[in-house]
């Protein structure tokens, strides 16, 4: 894997390239002080994966992400954004436009915790690209559906996770999503605090439906979606009295390395409404949603996995496939069709 670190500050460009020379499946790394020297490497070097820095002082990082994709480059674009709220609003804005994933920096003064921060983010995101480049995450599960035995229960509720690529994949999707949608949708995204309430207020603006950042306690209610909030769990829990189910957050160990994850989500949902929920994963590195999706199908669920092909990262939707988690196994626009169609039922 080539990597183009493209950073105004000579210090970052240092130590990102320091870090991911280090990394076993990368086997070149080049720099460029700015957004325009970045464009003629990336066009003349072409790299498997550029890292961005958002400010620079020729051109954004968001306006060279702009020019590769109207170039149609065929790079991932890995985000570096500062921890401030311009910082968040463009990180998602880049994310939607199709960036991989966004790296933060450290908000400490570098040193060595700092460098194991940047590390700590940088590694699973560059080896789930590795991965995807060389096809290592092909599996043999090629079936776009899987049959079903018995008419299944009308759905209550639809769970979603996601990680890298995600952002992107949810924006087009909620663009489907009916304003008049007759039951919520329960979202898992893996993203910092202070980033998920710039994606809801973006998807809101997409979708005919509500689009809120969750909060502790909400009942759940219809025409709404609900964005886990960056930094926090949730999960579904019963309400005293019979009231309908409500949202509960809450700051518990990172599960899969991530919080918030995807399986407490799909567990609680499987609990739950069992039969009548609808469990979908999108593309996303790593293990997490692959065992609470295989849960929401053993209570009579339905459930669907994004294909390899349409994914960023193909992690999260494959081992929920090899474990058989999934009875659809689809491109997002697929997988809308499915959607749509069971609430329909």
């Amino acid at each position: 894997m080539k990597v183009l670190i493209v950073d105004d500050s000579a210090l970052y460009r240092k130590v990102l390239g320091d870090i991911v020379g280090d990394f076993d499946f990368v086997t070149q790394v080049e720099h460029a002080p700015n957004g325009n020297l970045g464009l003629a490497k990336a066009f003349g070097g072409q790299p498997d994966v550029i890292t961005l820095d958002l400010e620079m002082p020729d051109i954004s990082g968001l306006q060279v992400l702009q020019a590769l994709q109207a170039a149609k480059h065929g790079a991932h674009v890995v985000m570096v954004s500062a921890h401030t709220e311009v910082g968040a609003e463009l990180s998602v804005r880049c994310l939607q436009l199709g960036a991989a994933a966004v790296i933060l920096k450290p908000t400490t003064q570098y040193g060595d915790a700092a460098i194991q921060h940047l590390r700590a983010q940088l590694h699973p995101v560059l080896e789930g690209l590795a991965g995807r480049r060389s096809g290592n995450e092909a599996t043999a599960v090629s079936a776009t559906t899987r049959a079903r035995r018995g008419r299944p229960q009308p759905p209550a509720v639809v769970a979603i996770g996601a990680s890298t690529g995600g952002p992107a994949v949810l924006s087009t999707m909620v663009t489907q999503i009916p304003g008049d949608l007759p039951v919520p949708i329960l979202v898992t995204v893996h993203m910092p605090a202070g980033f998920t309430a710039k994606l809801a207020a973006s998807l809101n603006r997409r979708c005919a439906a509500r689009v809120v950042e969750a909060v502790h306690g909400e009942p759940l209610r219809p025409r709404t979606l609900y964005l886990a909030p960056g930094g926090q769990h949730m999960r579904v829990a019963r309400t005293i009295g019979g009231g309908p189910p409500c949202i509960e957050l809450w700051d518990g160990p990172p599960e899969h390395g991530c919080r918030p994850a995807v399986d407490p989500l799909f567990r609680s949902v499987a609990e739950i409404f069992g039969p009548r929920a609808v469990g979908v994963l999108l593309t996303g590195m790593g293990r997490d949603g692959a065992a609470g999706l295989g849960m929401m199908k053993a209570t009579g669920a339905r459930t669907m996995a994004q294909d390899r092909d349409s994914c960023v990262v193909f992690g999260m939707p494959r081992a929920a496939i090899e474990a058989g988690a999934a009875d659809v196994v689809a491109a997002p626009p697929e997988i809308m069709t499915y959607l749509l169609a069971a609430l329909e039922a």
